[in-house]
């Protein structure tokens, strides 16, 4: 019984991934984060994805230092032989805080839509949720919630 595959096929002088040259169409055309699009979609991101995606993984970078990803270091540390454990200390530590921002954001933005009406002036309304929060002395949910709140308005 013969497979086929257009994951990752070799030949005697090429390697193609998803159809793609891996020297040729690959290697220095396309970012790390691209290449994990490319994994998951079958397909090469378009560019509003690419910087999408890849503006994701800069924002994921800076939660090196959460509470459960240190928890996962610490525990890998001590039983490197354990790394489900380690996978599971990072879990279980994970929580509202650090995993809630954008279900925040989401929500805040939903409740905008509900009280002002889908057909709202965006601008206005995303004008509006900073000043209520300012007033109320809340900070604004997530991170980058106040550019995500303004990219809001201009869609």
């Amino acid at each position: 019984m013969e497979f086929q595959t257009i994951i990752g096929v070799s030949k005697s002088d090429k390697i193609y991934v998803h159809a793609y040259d891996l020297t040729e169409d690959l290697m220095g055309q396309i970012t790390l984060a691209d290449m994990a699009f490319l994994g998951a979609a079958h397909r090469k991101p378009t560019q509003n994805e690419s910087e999408m995606l890849n503006a994701c993984m800069v924002a994921i970078c800076e939660h090196g230092f959460t509470p459960s990803s240190i928890s996962a270091r610490l525990t890998y540390l001590g039983a490197p032989e354990a790394v489900q454990a380690a996978v599971a200390a990072g879990l279980l530590g994970a929580g509202s805080v650090y995993l809630g921002a954008m279900e925040y954001v989401a929500q805040m933005l939903q409740e905008a839509l509900q009280k002002y009406g889908a057909d709202c002036d965006r601008k206005e309304v995303a004008k509006r949720i900073l000043e209520e929060r300012e007033e109320k002395g809340l900070q604004m949910t997530g991170f980058h919630a106040l550019k995500n709140c303004l990219h809001w308005q201009r869609s």
